[in-house]
């Protein structure tokens, strides 16, 4: 799957604390990463510096991706509305004829008392053309008022998984509504309620770049096959960006290897710390 994108938006403060001899290297890294999702392989004090602009960069994606999506739902409910609107004048105009149908056939067998029993009739089809519009008018309502997905941040870590193309257990139905991403999603809230919603776009910006390297033990890559399998699995915290060594997914065997990294409390305290720098 192609992942590339067209355009991104480059801050100067990306490169602010670099020394002037590694600026130009740093800013190939980040059209890389934010173009094609290359992380670079770092150790060290470098590894540091990138997490860093990595973080900002998820940022900024997020924040335009957020933005894209107010958008996107405010043309839809405005579109919602107008249909309403106008299903609303439709009722009101079948109404009004109906009434206007019943006032002449009332006034023209004033005089005629054998039709009395057509006027009756006359009068219960009128009331049902009202009643069945409006009827269809309070559902289409109903409906639209109904459509309740859950938002925030989940929403947007649920876009960049299917964006990188990232398995399911879905296949190609790989959608919101799906009992996938709801027991994805509960444990998003649940466990990592305290992870900034950057760091967890990081985790899985990292996991999509261990799928696609080459020298990612097959094995590993098999076990994994939804996104709920992946925020429960307990190696999450390995793809956090203060965990997160490309080297420790390169030689996978079926004996899992020593896990070096810190638990999800430290984590945690590690990326406030960073934060708050």
């Amino acid at each position: 799957m192609d992942t590339r994108k067209e355009s991104f938006v480059f801050h100067a403060e990306y490169l602010d604390d670099l020394p002037e001899e590694h600026r130009a290297t740093y800013a190939l890294y980040v059209f890389d990463y934010a173009i094609y999702g290359k992380i670079p392989e770092l150790t060290g004090f470098e590894k540091t510096v990138w997490a860093k602009i990595q973080r900002r960069i998820d940022y900024d994606i997020a924040s335009w991706e957020e933005t894209k999506k107010s958008r996107s739902e405010a043309g839809r409910n405005g579109g919602i509305k107008s249909g309403i609107t106008r299903r609303s004048k439709r009722s009101t105009a079948l109404e009004n004829e109906a009434n206007e149908a019943q006032l002449q056939t009332a006034k023209q067998n004033e005089a005629m008392p054998q039709n009395v029993q057509k006027n009756e009739a006359n009068e219960a089809v009128s009331v049902n053309v009202s009643e069945s519009v409006n009827e269809y008018v309070s559902e289409y309502e109903s409906v639209s008022a109904n459509v309740n997905l859950p938002t925030g941040y989940a929403k947007q870590v649920f876009n960049l998984y299917k964006e990188l193309g990232l398995p399911c257990c879905n296949g190609n139905e790989f959608l919101w509504e799906t009992t996938e991403f709801g027991k994805a999603y509960d444990t998003l809230q649940r466990c990592y309620k305290g992870l900034h919603s950057n760091d967890v776009m990081s985790a899985i910006r990292n996991y999509s770049y261990v799928l696609n390297n080459a020298n990612v033990y097959d094995g590993f890559k098999k076990r994994i096959r939804s996104f709920s399998g992946f925020v429960n699995w307990e190696r999450f915290t390995d793809f956090l960006p203060c965990n997160f060594d490309i080297n420790n997914f390169t030689n996978w065997s079926d004996q899992k290897p020593e896990n070096k990294s810190v638990g999800l409390d430290r984590a945690l305290e590690i990326l406030n710390e960073e934060n708050n720098k």
